[in-house]
């Protein structure tokens, strides 16, 4: 088991580290707050396949929890979600969880513990806030295009890995802001361990539609799989549908197999996509 000695994010979910005044010294406080899990610690940024055995991980936590603005694109990714959940979002956009409803924030503070617990008592290093807040800078990251607050209880939600790559999947949307929220701690991973590396597929905005990233790449989309090989998944709903369609194409490069997958189905859900192909491929 490996227990931090640091305050769980139940704990600073009520009682946070107090944050500085003063700016530079609050960035200070918030940067060394990451790196501190990092340094001298012997972490690897590599992943042998998406199954492999967790060693660390990234994880989100209960300090920033908005409800999302309904833009262009959170418009598409909840298009195939029910009415009440998208007029609840609407009229409660950007606004604090734990102010609107207080019982649904305190559920998100147990799983989040219950999560990280479990985690640990399997041996897993977690990284993770361990501050209890984030810089105003940090929250409104995507004010810049009218865009919805950060919402950090998916805070890995942008990354992935293949091998010594990092992989960043940026999505236009609240969990945007996850890469800048933990730079300092990937700044140090890139500097503890020389043969890493970083892979961004920055996305454009604004975007109308639910595909993510320069490479249409969504972190649901694609999986490091055993034998080198990367399953990349695309989900399409074309006019009429009658059928799942599956067509596989094969690329060879460098020794590494990219599957690309174009499936045909109902929903526009990517995680649901993205199982549904994976039981098919595997």
């Amino acid at each position: 088991m490996i227990k931090q000695d640091l305050p769980t994010s139940a704990e600073l979910a009520y009682n946070p580290v107090q944050k500085p005044t003063d700016q530079k010294e609050m960035w200070d406080v918030y940067n060394k707050s990451w790196e501190d899990q990092i340094r001298g610690q012997g972490i690897k940024v590599y992943e042998e396949h998406c199954s492999a055995k967790l060693r660390a991980c990234l994880v989100g936590d209960p300090f920033s929890v908005f409800y999302p603005k309904m833009t262009v694109e959170m418009q598409a990714l909840l298009a195939d979600n029910s009415p009440g959940l998208i007029e609840e979002w609407g009229k409660n956009a950007n606004k604090a969880i734990r102010d609107v409803n207080p019982e649904l924030y305190d559920g998100i503070v147990s799983d989040i513990a219950d999560r990280d617990e479990k985690y640990e008592k399997a041996g897993v290093k977690i990284i993770r806030n361990t501050v209890g807040w984030y810089p105003d800078e940090i929250i409104n990251f995507n004010q810049v295009e009218q865009g919805t607050k950060y919402l950090s209880i998916y805070n890995g939600a942008v990354w992935q890995m293949a091998r010594n790559a990092l992989l960043i999947t940026q999505c236009a949307g609240p969990t945007k802001p996850a890469e800048p929220a933990a730079r300092a701690a990937t700044i140090a991973l890139m500097e503890e361990d020389p043969d890493a590396f970083m892979a961004p597929f920055i996305n454009r905005e604004p975007n109308p539609t639910s595909a993510m990233g320069l490479a249409g790449l969504d972190l649901c989309d694609f999986r490091q799989m055993p034998d080198k090989t990367i399953l990349f998944n695309y989900g399409a709903r074309p006019k009429p549908l009658s059928r799942r369609s599956l067509r596989m194409v094969k690329a060879h490069r460098q020794a590494t197999h990219v599957v690309v997958i174009c499936t045909c189905v109902y929903s526009l859900n990517w995680a649901t996509n993205a199982r549904r192909c994976g039981s098919i491929v595997i």
